[in-house]
């Protein structure tokens, strides 16, 4: 055998020890008992790591790098035990015996039980740390989510991620002031965007390290003159240089200059003047003139004044009034223009001294026959039927008789007076004269005669003619008199001397003329059993009627208006009305309107007084509506003296508020503006828009205040305060509060909240209002009082004492309770939050002990593969190793054969 042989052979040997080391063989080698450290080679698994250094019940095991001696040490120092996991420390490492020993920084065993004291931790980096120890334990600080930051727990590590969108910082900035020019732009994702500045006019810029200085380079700013007068102050700019112009005094006008000011006097201190036309004086002491669009005014220079109407104003426009054809034509540019008036047929016009005069001619003709007149003023000629009428186109007309009839009729305007006559005896102031042809003319030589009516006793003398209205029927009596038969009406009477507005009345012998009324302004009375029972009082200028009925001394004292009726009070005192348009329907010695108040109304009652412009009194006794349209409805001394203020009835109300309303009871006041009493006794509502529902001796102080009950006082703005059947009084302690003498029973109650409503805020112990809560005696239980059903809470003074929050035996506060019971849910909330934590913990250490366990069973499954494995390959190490030794015995013996033959030679 080579040594190269040789050397190889012992390197087996030696691979072959190592492999062996504490593998457990028969002892049948002659290794056996030996100590032997060595590994064999191939894959070292954990099962026979753990045979190897002898360990019982171990079942799990990892290290970088550990080595065991027989005695059963894990780890060395140079190479110590980085994990270890066992079951209990007695039993576990070393069988039956306990651990006597650990070596190991912080480590230590304490009844049977390991443990680990920790003395020093360190948190890298200067951020908040999280890792302390206190009394020996490591104390870890949880992390948890904030604003764009969400943590997440994954397997045995902590995710901390940015959750905004963008990622990064995300701050926005904002500008200061609401005016001018903004410097910040806005953010783009991440980055906080600004504006630069740029250079302008008569500006310069310059960067330092943390500033930008800007500075002026010269260049005045302008000027500019403010409003719209003729002469500005101001003149311009030159160069760098505002230029003002002087100030001179002028006519009535000296300055004078101060230090900061210049002071401008006027020498004449009366800026008022006359208006005079040609040295006639107009108006005196005016302070201003308003010239009109279209007149154009020239400065004389001589301390006067031209006024010259130009045409460049718009003249007023016109209207026709009536339904007939219009005077007005139209406007043309500033013209009025208006339509002549042309006389026509029968109506002749003429104009003197600023008039127009129109005649009208007389449509009525003259009857004649061949150049003789046989009838004068006749207006319309009735031929008869036997007669032919031709016109002769020369203003005449020629009348033929179609028949030999010797009859004729006489007729008067139309109207048949004889028909069919076979002879007219002509009176003897007649004279009758044969016109040769058919006609003949009559001539009166006095046609004047006298109308007589005998049965009246009435006779008109030298009568023209008469004209007969078509409602009478007149019949020739064939003695020369007439009859005349009438039915008359009032429209149709136009006789016996009577004019327009008179009637004809009958006395009883004759008939008699006169007015209904009266002309001018003179009053008309009508007059009953003697005395005045109604006034009709003109007024021509306003062509107003004032109506007074009633008692005479009832007045009205002015124009368009009325007192229906009524009569004196117990002191003798009428009903009056003082101003125009005023009413009194009725009542005893009631008053209505004063000096320019007018059309103030009183509808009845007794001594009440309406003297407020349109102010109202229905009725009641003694009642006044003072104020501007205000009203009193009725009641007894009400007064409503504010404008538009009311009171609807009761005793002795004042509404002096500006439309403040008293709706009844008994000497209530409204003084605020637009305050309200709404009834009761002694109530006050002298707050703005306050009000008192009703009660006594309630006030309403504050504005927006109400008050209502008994003895309430609501002084403060918003304040709501309920007085109750007691004398005791209740009032407002601050302002926009509801506060209440009696127990209160509603469904729900709204409390201020708002941050800016409090202070002296405290952070509260959750925890230990829950506990507070959890000791609370809760009970339910009946009012004394009120018969409304069983309740449900804890007692007043147990619950003063359990939080503090109130010393009143009697009430618990509804915002304490809202507190406590939020608290006590934000409490409860930590404990479940606490306890779904645990719960998690507990439920992931189950899983994981429950996969450990799954992981150990599958190992020794595996370990118990890998036992047969190594039990196989012990089998065949041994094989080989009787070979080893069968070939080591072999080779000593060829090595001593060798040696032999050596050392003979």
């Amino acid at each position: 055998m080579t040594d190269d042989e040789l050397a190889e052979l012992r390197r087996r040997i030696e691979r072959l020890e190592r492999e062996r080391g504490g593998s457990g063989s028969d002892g049948d080698s002659p290794d056996d008992g030996d100590e032997r450290s060595g590994r064999r080679g191939g894959r070292v698994t954990r099962r026979s790591l753990l045979q190897a250094i002898g360990v019982a019940g171990l079942v799990g095991y990892g290290a970088s790098a550990a080595s065991a001696d027989p005695q059963g040490q894990l780890g060395t120092t140079s190479s110590p035990l980085r994990r270890l996991y066992l079951e209990t420390l007695a039993g576990g490492l070393t069988g039956s015996d306990v651990l006597s020993g650990l070596d190991g920084p912080g480590l230590r065993i304490e009844d049977e039980t390991l443990r680990a004291v920790v003395s020093e931790v360190e948190n890298a980096g200067d951020g908040v740390p999280l890792v302390e120890v206190a009394d020996g334990q490591v104390a870890v600080r949880s992390v948890r989510d904030g604003s764009g930051i969400g943590v997440e727990r994954d397997g045995d590590e902590v995710v901390v991620e940015n959750t905004r969108s963008g990622g990064g910082e995300s701050n926005d900035g904002e500008n200061l002031a609401s005016s001018g020019a903004r410097v910040y732009a806005g953010m783009g994702r991440d980055t906080l965007q600004f504006r630069r500045l740029t250079e302008g006019t008569g500006v310069s810029l310059s960067e330092g390290d943390e500033t930008v200085a800007t500075s002026a380079s010269g260049g005045s700013n302008d000027g500019a003159t403010l409003g719209s007068g003729d002469t500005s102050i101001y003149a311009g700019l030159n160069g760098d240089t505002l230029e003002f112009r002087h100030l001179d005094g002028g006519s009535n006008v000296s300055l004078s200059a101060g230090t900061d000011a210049i002071t401008i006097d006027a020498s004449d201190t009366d800026t008022h003047t006359g208006v005079s036309d040609s040295g006639t004086s107009i108006r005196s002491d005016v302070t201003d003139i308003d010239f009109a669009a279209n007149l154009s005014v020239t400065d004389q220079g001589d301390g006067s004044v031209a006024v010259d109407a130009s045409d460049t104003g718009e003249a007023n426009d016109g209207a026709n009034l009536g339904t007939g054809i219009g005077l007005y034509a139209g406007k043309s540019g500033s013209t009025l223009e208006l339509n002549s008036l042309v006389g026509g047929s029968n109506v002749s016009l003429s104009s003197a001294s600023g008039e127009v005069t129109i005649d009208a001619s007389d449509t009525r003709t003259d009857v004649s026959d061949g150049g003789t007149t046989v009838a004068t003023g006749v207006s319309d000629i009735d031929f008869a039927t036997d007669l032919t009428v031709t016109d002769d186109g020369n203003g005449t007309v020629s009348v033929d008789a179609s028949v030999a009839d010797t009859h004729t009729d006489v007729s008067d305007n139309g109207t048949t007076v004889v028909s069919d006559t076979g002879d007219i005896d002509f009176a003897a102031n007649l004279s009758v004269t044969d016109d040769t042809d058919g006609t003949a003319t009559v001539d009166a030589s006095d046609t004047h005669t006298d109308v007589t009516d005998s049965e009246a006793g009435v006779t008109v003398s030298d009568v023209d003619g008469v004209d007969f209205g078509s409602s009478l029927s007149v019949t020739d009596d064939g003695d020369g008199t007439v009859t005349a038969d009438v039915n008359l009406s009032i429209g149709d009477i136009a006789q016996n001397g009577a004019t327009d507005g008179q009637v004809v009345t009958w006395d009883g012998s004759a008939w008699k003329t006169d007015f209904p009324g009266t002309t001018g302004d003179a009053a008309f009375d009508l007059l009953a059993g003697g005395t005045r029972g109604l006034r009709l009082d003109p007024d021509n200028s306003s062509k107003a009627v004032s109506v007074v009925g009633g008692h005479p001394n009832n007045a009205a004292e002015s124009t368009a208006a009325a007192v229906g009726g009524g009569g004196l009070d117990a002191d003798g005192n009428p009903n009056v009305v003082h101003d125009s348009g005023g009413t009194i329907g009725g009542g005893r010695g009631n008053q209505a309107g004063s000096s320019s108040n007018n059309e103030a109304t009183v509808g009845g009652g007794y001594k009440n007084t309406a003297k407020g412009r349109k102010a109202t009194v229905a009725g009641g006794n003694s009642n006044t509506a003072s104020g501007l349209e205000s009203a009193v409805a009725g009641g007894y001394g009400n007064s409503a003296s504010a404008d538009y203020s009311t009171v609807a009835g009761g005793n002795s109300n004042a509404a002096s508020g500006a439309k403040s309303v008293v709706a009844g009871g008994t000497t209530n006041t409204a003084s605020g503006q637009e305050s309200t009493v709404g009834g009761g006794y002694n109530n006050t509502a002298s707050g703005q828009y306050s009000g008192v529902l009703g009660g006594m001796n309630n006030t309403a102080g504050g504005n927006y205040s109400v008050a209502m009950g008994r003895n309430a006082t609501a002084s403060h703005a918003g304040a709501i305060v309920l007085g109750d059947s007691t004398s005791t009084e209740e009032q407002s302690q601050q302002s926009d509060e509801v506060r209440s003498q009696m127990e209160m029973y509603a469904p729900a109650f709204n409390s201020p909240s708002a941050r800016s409503k409090k202070e002296a805020i405290d952070p509260v112990d959750e925890e230990s209002i829950l506990k507070g809560l959890l000791d609370l005696e809760i009970s339910t239980w009946e009012y004394i009082e009120h018969d409304n059903g069983r309740h449900m809470g804890p007692m007043a003074g147990d619950f003063a004492d359990a939080f503090g929050l109130s010393d009143d035996e009697e009430m618990i506060g509804a915002v304490d309770a809202d507190g406590v019971a939020f608290a006590a849910i934000q409490g409860l909330a930590e404990r479940l939050r606490r306890k779904g934590e645990r719960i998690a913990d507990l439920e992931s250490t189950a899983d994981s002990l429950r996969n450990e366990a799954d992981e150990l069973e599958s190992e020794v499954d595996e370990l118990a593969a890998e036992t047969d494995e190594l039990r196989a390959e012990n089998d065949e190490l041994r094989a080989e190793n009787d070979a080893l030794r069968n070939r080591c015995d072999e080779l000593e013996e060829r090595l001593a054969a060798v040696e032999a033959r050596l050392g003979g030679e």
